[in-house]
């Protein structure tokens, strides 16, 4: 809640929320084209494994501020250094004016300055997608695509811990789920 609002995750073409330590969670949005990005996308924060673990299959360009020592790792194990965007050495990012926030809460990007980086760091981000992360309904040669079932669930609650809630209604005329999130603090939802 310290950071609320963030910019630009509803242009997302997947959003991630995990449980990261002490009870918050943090999130990591992918974006299918960086150059379609309407304004600002932040704060950018720094780098988790599961989000890394999660980007690598879709070889998304992962950008972070920071990154815990089991990223890295895995950055240095897997190859991903050709698509690890990393703010403490690779600028990517700018600070944003925010009285009353921590610095960490700051930092924010846009298709301007990805678009630098990449050409700057020389990042090669013609890849072809060919990931099984999303392949939700599967293929049977013999019946064909496998048809979802089940009856539409119109509110979602996922509760991460005691101030850290999230919250997904069904808005029949966007045909979409609408996100709020539990400010522990205040004790209402935003």
């Amino acid at each position: 809640s310290a950071c609320r609002p963030q910019r630009g995750l509803t242009q997302a073409n997947v959003l991630f929320e995990s449980k990261v330590e002490g009870g918050i969670t943090r999130f990591m949005a992918i974006f299918e084209d960086y150059t379609k990005l309407d304004g600002d996308v932040g704060p950018v924060r720094s780098g988790r494994d599961q989000f890394l673990q999660w980007a690598m299959p879709m070889q998304a360009l992962y950008c972070h501020i920071g990154r815990s020592g089991i990223t890295q790792t895995y950055i240095d194990s897997f190859n991903y250094n050709d698509l690890d965007l990393d703010g403490q050495n690779r600028v990517f990012t700018y600070r944003r004016d925010r009285p009353g926030y921590k610095v960490e809460h700051t930092s924010y990007t846009n298709t301007e300055k990805l678009q630098a980086a990449i050409d700057k760091y020389e990042y090669d981000m013609d890849k072809t997608y060919g990931s099984t992360v999303f392949n939700f309904v599967r293929y049977d040669e013999n019946n064909g695509w496998r048809e979802l079932g089940g009856k539409l669930i119109d509110d979602i609650s996922i509760v991460h811990s005691e101030v850290y809630r999230t919250y997904f209604a069904y808005n029949a005329d966007a045909k979409k789920y609408m996100m709020s999130m539990y400010n522990g603090t205040k004790g209402t939802r935003e």
